[in-house]
């Protein structure tokens, strides 16, 4: 890479000045390469652009998606070429697994074969589009011609074409939402779990008026809710349906059941609790004279609605006794009924009910 002076003949129409422009260009390049390593530049030119491994055993076209398992050279088989050259391993997509973690192709990449790929940036795709209203898509389980549209995803959707089905679609991938919105339809079967449905589109509540959801949202795939207020107890506090009507909660997808198709699994707390039903511990009228053992926790349950998750009506006393002297000679308690929540949140107080405890006239 010699310089050359002014004046030095040289091939063609090149000038000196262009000559030694064109070697410093070239010893810079140089200089890069080894000190990066020869692709580093070539590669990282367009950082949201990557190459890929087609782990699978089947050819991939373009525009295709691939779940994300790992890199196909890691730092302890080849630290340089890791450090030099980022090559990801997909295969086909698996909601449980890769949700969040995807590729679009950029070129059909044969089975085997390396080749580039969009892992963050704005793309076309094709979208398996479940309601018109989604604008979030992540992979769709065992398919890798499409994403599925949803309530989230790991790809925002930009602009789709109208209707369900598979739909071209321009999406910005690593775009990932993980926070919805669940109605809860059922209990599930073990404590703190409940069957419930995502929640898409948008809301389209005004500042005046009381809140009645969903607001005009709609109801999406079923999910696997987590209460983690109820984290180790057998318990359902959350209303979940039927008399008690049904809790709206807000929570983080968190995961994907194991069931076919997947459920995706989203943990949260709070919502409204049961108040349907309640048992009641205590009386206003005269009972017997044998103590009550009925005992109530709200970390329990037994069986039916009889004590421990289930809401409760208590009657309690809110005054020292009085006796009407001027009236009818009788001693009398005052007596309220509060109603608590399954998840032991006090929800409403009675008025007071007065009732005898004492008859004077009847021990003169």
């Amino acid at each position: 890479m010699n310089r050359v002076q002014k004046g030095q003949p040289l091939r063609g129409n090149i000038t000196a000045e262009g000559w030694n422009a064109a070697m410093a260009a070239a010893e810079d390049l140089a200089g890069r390469k080894s000190s990066l390593g020869g692709d580093f530049m070539q590669t990282f030119r367009q950082a949201g652009i990557v190459l890929v491994k087609n782990a699978g055993d089947y050819d991939r076209g373009r525009f295709d998606v691939l779940g994300i398992d790992g890199v196909a050279i890691t730092a302890s088989a080849n630290l340089e070429e890791f450090q030099n050259r980022i090559v990801l391993s997909g295969d086909t997509p698996a909601a449980a697994d890769h949700t969040g973690r995807f590729v679009v192709l950029l070129e059909p990449i044969a089975a085997g074969a390396i080749g580039k790929a969009v892992v963050s940036g704005v793309c076309p795709v094709q979208v398996d589009v479940q309601k018109e209203e989604d604008e979030w898509a992540d992979v769709s389980d065992d398919d890798a011609t499409a994403l599925k549209s949803g309530s989230f995803g790991g790809a925002a959707i930009l602009w789709k074409e109208s209707g369900t089905g598979k739909r071209w679609a321009v999406v910005r991938v690593s775009n990932l939402r993980r926070d919805v919105a669940v109605k809860l339809t059922g209990n599930a079967e073990g404590g703190g779990k409940y069957s419930g449905k995502l929640l898409t589109d948008r809301l389209e509540a005004a500042a005046s008026g009381d809140l009645a959801m969903p607001e005009a949202m709609v109801e999406g795939v079923d999910c696997l809710f987590l209460n983690m207020e109820e984290d180790g107890l057998p318990t359902h506090w959350l209303a979940a349906g039927g008399a008690d009507g049904y809790a709206y909660v807000e929570g983080i997808v968190v995961g994907h059941t194991e069931e076919t198709p997947p459920k995706p699994i989203v943990m949260g707390h709070g919502g409204k609790a049961r108040l349907a039903y309640p048992a009641t511990i205590g009386s206003d009228a005269e009972g017997s004279e044998t103590a009550e053992t009925t005992a109530w926790r709200r970390r329990e349950k037994s069986t039916g609605y009889v004590s421990g998750d289930c809401p409760i009506e208590v009657y309690i006393m809110t005054r020292p006794p009085v006796y009407s002297e001027s009236g009818d000679k009788k001693f009398y308690c005052f007596l309220r009924k509060a109603l608590v929540a399954a998840d032991g949140r006090w929800d409403a107080i009675g008025p007071e009910v007065r009732s005898e405890i004492f008859d004077t006239c009847e021990h003169t």
